[in-house]
C-alpha cells in the first residue's frame, strides 16, 4: 500500500474532510485532527504524508494562560521546523493580545509574513499591534479575510492611508468579511475595490460607511458577485436605504444579495418608498431581506431564490399583490425561504398557489403556534407539486445570519416517521426527496423509503 504515489494518498486523505464548521470560511472543509494524528502513528511513511495536514489550520488564542501556552507551543513548533509554515492554509486568531515585550516567535505580526501558502485568515479581538494592517496587506496569496474588532490602523481623514496602492498586496483576495462592531475600519473600502474580490460580507456600521464613502468619491463599479449585510440587532438608519440603492447601482456583477433581516429602519415611521434603478444588478439570482426591499429590487430580475422575513408590520398588510411582485422576476422562483412571526395559514395558501415552481421550501416559525411537524400546514401548501426539498423549523434564531444557538430539541423519531408517512399518503409532493425537521434531523428518500441521515 505504501508504494502508491503520494498524490493518490493525499486524495484518499481528502475523503476524511468534514463539512464546513466555521462561518468565517463557509467553503472550507477541515480535516479531523484526531484521525490525522492517528495516521501519523501508522508508520514513518504515513507520518510524512499526514504531518502537513496537522498544520493545515489551527487557532491562536490568548484568552487565558492555558490557551496562551498552547498557542505559544504551536508557534514554536513552526519555528523549530520552518517548512511547517508552508503547510498552514487557514489561521484563526481569536482574542489575541500582543505586547512589545513578547518574543518575536510569539507574535502573530511576525509569523504572518512567513506563512507563504496562507489562504484564509481570521482576526477577531486582535489587540496590541497598531501596524497589523500593512502586515495583512502583504499576504499576496491570501484568498479569504475575516476581520472583527481589530485595530487595523489608518486615519479616516487621511485618504492616503486607504488608497488602492496600500492594499495591492491583497490582489488575490476573493472574499472579505468586516464586522468591526466598535468602530468601522478606515481602509476597508479600498480592499472592497480589489479586482478579484467576489464576496463581501459586512456589518451594518461598516456597510453604511462604505456606502457613504463610495457615493462621496464617485467610485467606479465593484466586481463582487456576493454581498451580505447583516447585524442581528442593528437596523439600518432611514438614510441608509437610499445609500444602499446608490451603492447597488455600482454592482453590475451581483448575483447574491443578503440584507439584514431585522427591522429595515430605526424609525417606526413607514419605510421610504424609493425607486430602484431597473438597469442595476441585472444578474441577481438570490435575494434575502425584508418584504419591502424585496418588492423594490426583485421585479424584472432573474431571481430564482428568495429568502423573506415577515416582520410584525409586514404581516398586517400582506396582500396577493405582494406575492405577485415577488414572483415577477424573469425566471420562475425555485427556492423560497420564509421566516414568519405569526401563523398565517390563509397567506400560506396564496404562497403555494403563486410559487408553483418551487423545488426547495424552507419555513421557519418564530412563535409557539407551530408545536411540531404534526401541525405542518399540509393542505395550505398543497400546490408545491415540484417540491424536492422541504425544511421546517421552529424557535428563535435566523436562517439569514446562520444562527444555530436556538435550534430546538429533536422531535421523537417515531413522530417524524409518522409525518413522513402522512406526506407520502397525501400524494401532495410526488418529487420530494429530502426533508429537514427542526434544523437538525435530515431524511432522504431512497428507493421509496425514508432514511434518517445522522
Amino acid at each position: 500500500m505504501e508504494s502508491l504515489p503520494q498524490e493518490l494518498w493525499l486524495e484518499v486523505f481528502d475523503f476524511l474532510r468534514v463539512p464546513p464548521r466555521d462561518p468565517s470560511f463557509p467553503n472550507y472543509r477541515p480535516l479531523p485532527v484526531k484521525e490525522i494524528k492517528n495516521l501519523t502513528l501508522v508508520s514513518r511513511h504515513f507520518h510524512q504524508l499526514a504531518e502537513p495536514a496537522l498544520y493545515e489550520s489551527f487557532t491562536l488564542n490568548s484568552r487565558n494562560a492555558v490557551k496562551t501556552d498552547q498557542s505559544a507551543n504551536i508557534m514554536q513548533r513552526l519555528y523549530d521546523k520552518p517548512i511547517r509554515m508552508s503547510w498552514v492554509k487557514y489561521l484563526f486568531v481569536d482574542l489575541w493580545t500582543e505586547r512589545s515585550s513578547d518574543s518575536p516567535n510569539h507574535k502573530v505580526s511576525e509569523l504572518l509574513p512567513r506563512l507563504t501558502e496562507l489562504k484564509g485568515l481570521r482576526l477577531v479581538f486582535f489587540r496590541g499591534q497598531s501596524e497589523i494592517f500593512p502586515v495583512v496587506c502583504s499576504l499576496n496569496g491570501l484568498q479569504h479575510l475575516y476581520i472583527d474588532r481589530v485595530n487595523m490602523g489608518g486615519d479616516l481623514n487621511n485618504r492616503a492611508a486607504v488608497d488602492i496602492p496600500s492594499v495591492q498586496g491583497l490582489s488575490n483576495l476573493q472574499s472579505l468579511a468586516l464586522f468591526n462592531r466598535q468602530a468601522p475600519d478606515s481602509p476597508f473600502h479600498a480592499i472592497a475595490l480589489l479586482p478579484n474580490l467576489k464576496e463581501l460580507r459586512v456589518s451594518i456600521p461598516n456597510a453604511e460607511l462604505l456606502w457613504s464613502i463610495t457615493n462621496q468619491a464617485q467610485a467606479s463599479s465593484y466586481r463582487f458577485e456576493n454581498l451580505r449585510v447583516f447585524e442581528s440587532y442593528e437596523p439600518f438608519r432611514p438614510t441608509s436605504v437610499e445609500q444602499l440603492y446608490s451603492f447597488l447601482a455600482l454592482c453590475p456583477n451581483l448575483r447574491v444579495l443578503s440584507l439584514n433581516p431585522s427591522t429595515v429602519v430605526e424609525s417606526p415611521t413607514p419605510e421610504p418608498q424609493l425607486a430602484f434603478p431597473s438597469t442595476s444588478i441585472p444578474l441577481l439570482e438570490n435575494f434575502s431581506g425584508s418584504l419591502k426591499v424585496a418588492e423594490a429590487i426583485i421585479p424584472g430580475r432573474p431571481v430564482h431564490e428568495i429568502h423573506v422575513l415577515l416582520t410584525p408590520k409586514d404581516w398586517r398588510h400582506i396582500t396577493d399583490d405582494d406575492l405577485q411582485t415577488l414572483a415577477s422576476g424573469t425566471v420562475p422562483v425555485r427556492s423560497l425561504h420564509l421566516e414568519e412571526y405569526l401563523w398565517l395559514k390563509d397567506w400560506l395558501t396564496s404562497v403555494s398557489k403563486t410559487f408553483k415552481d418551487v423545488e426547495d421550501f424552507d419555513l421557519r416559525f418564530w412563535i409557539e403556534h407551530f408545536n411540531g411537524v404534526a401541525n405542518y400546514p399540509m393542505q395550505e401548501l398543497k400546490h408545491f407539486k415540484n417540491l424536492r426539498r422541504l425544511r421546517i423549523r421552529k424557535g428563535a434564531g435566523s436562517a439569514f445570519s446562520g444562527e444555530t444557538q436556538a435550534v430546538p430539541v429533536s422531535e421523537p423519531e417515531v413522530v417524524q416517521r409518522k409525518f413522513l408517512q402522512d406526506l407520502d399518503k397525501s400524494g401532495l409532493y410526488p418529487l420530494l426527496e429530502e426533508v429537514e425537521i427542526s434544523g437538525r434531523d435530515e431524511w432522504v428518500k431512497r428507493e421509496g423509503q425514508w432514511i434518517h441521515r445522522h
